[in-house]
This record gives structure tokens, C-alpha cells and sequence, in this order.
């Protein structure tokens, strides 16, 4: 991805967040100051039902993450481990989900992150579904501070058949990034 690219998607994010964490009131991105950003990873999700192409339902949700190459400006977060569960009304190429994760933080000694979050999914050009998710950190030393994730799913064959049939149970992606911010 392009540094530009790179940068604008970043930017947009950050709005997201804003607007998302404080209830719809739009606060300049400026406002926002970077607490931890993790621009490396990778995310595992499975579904139970197992997701139809375009008949929502009602779903279970669990992923495991990895993440890494974390930039932390207050403490010494390098790379963590994600596990985050939640329900929601979803498809093959969307939806709408909230619940909550953990992050611990390997070999930091610094405590897990829990935080709760809301969440959707949908389709970029090319095809490939984008999970963006905000949030809020519940504990820690960053209470109250905003969390963005976003990840890239990508979809092998035998998914999109089972989108078609019985039901898509798994999927997987790369990290695009893991934010944590001081609103």
C-alpha cells in the first residue's frame, strides 16, 4: 500500500474514531493523540452459525489476532495477542457486531487491555471484506482511551462455496492496524 494511501486510510480511521467512541460528535482528528499504533498482524475469525451470502443472521463471533511492530509512546508494548468475541446480525460481505476483546501484551509485563467494541464489515473494490472496529479501553493504564482495528478478510474458495451452502465458519486476514488513542 502506498504511503499516501497508507496515510489517508489512516487519517479516515482516525475520524471514524472520533465521531464513533464520543457518540457522533465529530472532533478534528488533531485532537487525537497516538497512545500505541500496531501496523502489523494478522486476525482468524470464526462463526457460529457459519455466515450465508446474503441472508443475514444472528452470529457468534471469536478471532485471534497477532499483532506487531507496535510503536508504544507509553510504555513498552512491541507485540501482542488479541482474542475477541462478540455477536452480531452478519453475511458473507457485512454486517454489524460488537462484544468484547483482550490484548495481552507478550512479554511486556504490562497487564492485558480489555476493551469493549461495535463493529462492521464490508466490501472494498476488489473484492475483499474490511472489518473496521472502535472501541473503548475498559482497563489497564489507558482507561477510556479509543481503540481502532482494521483488518482485510480474505476468502478462499472452498469459504465462498460454503457462503453458497451451509455457511461460511471461517476466515482470515492481515492486520492493516491496531490503534490505540488518547480522545
Amino acid at each position: 500500500m502506498s504511503t499516501l494511501r497508507r496515510l489517508l486510510t489512516r487519517t479516515a480511521a482516525l475520524l471514524c474514531v472520533a465521531v464513533l467512541c464520543l457518540g457522533g460528535a465529530a472532533v478534528p482528528a488533531s485532537s487525537s493523540s497516538l497512545l500505541v499504533e500496531c501496523p502489523t498482524g494478522y486476525q482468524t475469525n470464526t462463526y457460529n452459525p457459519g455466515l450465508l451470502l446474503l441472508t443475514s443472521r444472528n452470529v457468534t463471533i471469536h478471532s485471534s489476532s497477532t499483532i506487531g511492530n507496535c510503536v508504544d509512546v507509553i510504555g513498552n508494548r512491541a507485540t501482542g495477542e488479541i482474542d475477541l468475541t462478540g455477536t452480531g446480525s452478519l453475511t458473507c460481505v457485512g454486517g454489524n457486531a460488537s462484544g468484547t476483546a483482550t490484548v495481552d501484551w507478550n512479554h511486556s509485563g504490562i497487564p492485558d487491555t480489555h476493551f469493549s467494541w461495535s463493529g462492521a464489515a464490508g466490501l472494498r473494490p476488489g473484492g475483499n471484506a474490511v472489518l473496521v472496529i472502535t472501541g473503548t479501553v475498559t482497563s489497564n493504564d489507558m482507561p477510556g482511551a479509543g481503540v481502532l482495528y482494521e483488518t482485510v478478510l480474505t476468502t478462499s474458495l472452498q469459504q465462498t462455496l460454503g457462503c453458497l451452502g451451509s455457511g461460511q465458519t471461517t476466515n482470515s486476514g492481515a492486520v492493516l492496524t491496531f490503534s490505540i488513542l488518547d480522545l
